[in-house]
């Protein structure tokens, strides 16, 4: 077990998040090498009444893997990965990230249904539902898990699977952890082998209001016919408040002259002038994605579902907002990330992801210069999301907003949600 206190030459470094416009100040970081340093830490923060922050890959949009004056358990260090080729299973650390397990799993030829950004940690990206995309070939991250090992705040090691701690179980799969312990490994179902993948990628920075509304209008009609094999995100931002552009990210599981194929018709909705398919092992594709993700970045960032029937006047809104973000932002925008395929196989009611009929998750975003003053660009993001809350329905908790109510997050799922996790709260 490393701790690292205020005085400590390292401990700047340590509070950093990948959103450096969260970044807050602990009393006390651990970093825990093992389950029986998680254990000591958890008797710590109980035995002093310590507020505390559970970290591992340092994304919370909204700084909860962290706190001010506290005590940080941070468990990036369980970094274990063992796959099991006859059960099908591959069992990590609770540290574990997107990047390592994309890599290991690369080595024997699988696939996973992780996500896009390589420092994201699996378990948290897993139990908030996990989008990527992969998602409608495989399902979300939390379809393809099997068990989790938790220890309790009060101490405690349990297993929790669909025979043990069921309602748990039910609840951890896009619930959160509902608060009562911490994960130290996670086992997930292997998807069948992939030889090839195509990584997509397609830009235009300059397009007139009409042509972008148009484009949105038809594309949120066309991807219901996009075959699961393919995911997309599609992206309208603005770079200097000026000008609007769109690009697109996708990964397929097909060869590059099928995914052309099939993708013709959208590539000639509009003159794009970045064209880009590349196809070899999966995780090359995954590489080329993960890799377009910057180290860090100083932005807000909130993502509600949408049924993908957003009309001309929606789009519209959406463009007027985004030429009157403030002169401090480097980049703002609305994205579509798609849904649909297999996470839709799942009832809506079998986990605590409520949202799985839903068509995209609307996300937005503003970033600036770490060294701008962000007032303005919290104003802007304040605003506009009351008028995005409109246009969709609930909230995807790996995208959290301060802005609205808990229940947002589980829809349908909500009462019984919250009566699991009181029930483990209180025992």
């Amino acid at each position: 077990m490393k701790q690292i206190k205020k005085n400590h030459p390292e401990y700047i470094d340590a509070c950093l998040a990948w959103n450096r416009a969260v970044t807050k100040y602990p009393n006390i970081i651990t970093f825990c090498q093992t389950e029986a340093d998680v254990r000591q830490a958890i008797l710590s923060i109980q035995t002093h009444n310590l507020p505390f922050a559970i970290r591992s890959g340092r994304h919370h949009y909204e700084g909860a893997s962290s706190c001010d004056n506290g005590y940080v358990i941070d468990v990036s260090s369980l970094q274990t990965i063992s796959i099991d080729e006859l059960k099908q299973t591959v069992t990590i650390g609770g540290g574990v990230r997107n990047r390592e397990l994309y890599e290991s799993l690369a080595e024997k030829g699988y696939p996973f249904p992780g996500g896009g950004c390589p420092s994201v940690g699996v378990a948290g990206f897993t139990i908030g539902g996990g989008w990527g995309y992969s998602s409608r070939l495989f399902g979300l991250g939390c379809d393809s898990l099997q068990s989790i090992t938790l220890i309790t705040f009060d101490g405690k090691t349990i297993c929790i699977d669909k025979d043990h701690y069921s309602d748990l179980f039910w609840a951890i799969r896009g619930g959160g952890n509902c608060e009562i312990g911490i994960i130290t490994s996670l086992t997930y179902a292997l998807p069948e082998k992939q030889a090839c993948a195509t990584h997509i990628f397609l830009d235009i920075a300059d397009v007139t209001h009409m042509q972008a509304i148009h484009f949105m209008i038809w594309y949120q009609q066309w991807f219901k016919t996009l075959p699961r094999e393919i995911n997309l995100k599609t992206v309208v931002y603005t770079k200097n408040g000026k000008n609007i552009g769109i690009k697109i990210t996708g990964l397929s599981y097909a060869d590059k002259q099928k995914t052309q194929t099939i993708l013709d018709v959208l590539v000639n909705q509009l003159s794009f002038e970045t064209i880009y398919f590349m196809d070899g092992p999966v995780i090359k594709a995954n590489r080329a994605i993960q890799d377009s993700h910057p180290d860090w970045e100083s932005y807000t960032s909130a993502g509600r579902f949408s049924n993908g029937q957003m009309t001309e006047s929606d789009w519209q809104e959406c463009l007027e907002l985004l030429l009157k973000v403030p002169i401090e932002s480097s980049y703002a925008a609305f994205t579509l990330y798609g849904l649909g395929g297999a996470i839709q196989d799942v009832p809506n009611e079998a986990t605590a992801f409520a949202f799985r009929h839903q068509q995209f998750i609307l996300g937005m975003q503003i970033v600036w210069e770490d060294d701008a003053k962000p007032t303005h660009c919290y104003q802007w993001f304040k605003s506009s999301w009351f008028i995005i809350y409109k246009m969709t329905s609930g909230s995807f908790i790996n995208f959290p907003t301060s802005l609205q109510n808990e229940a947002e997050y589980y829809g349908q799922n909500w009462t019984k949600f919250q009566s699991i996790r009181t029930k483990y709260q209180n025992v």
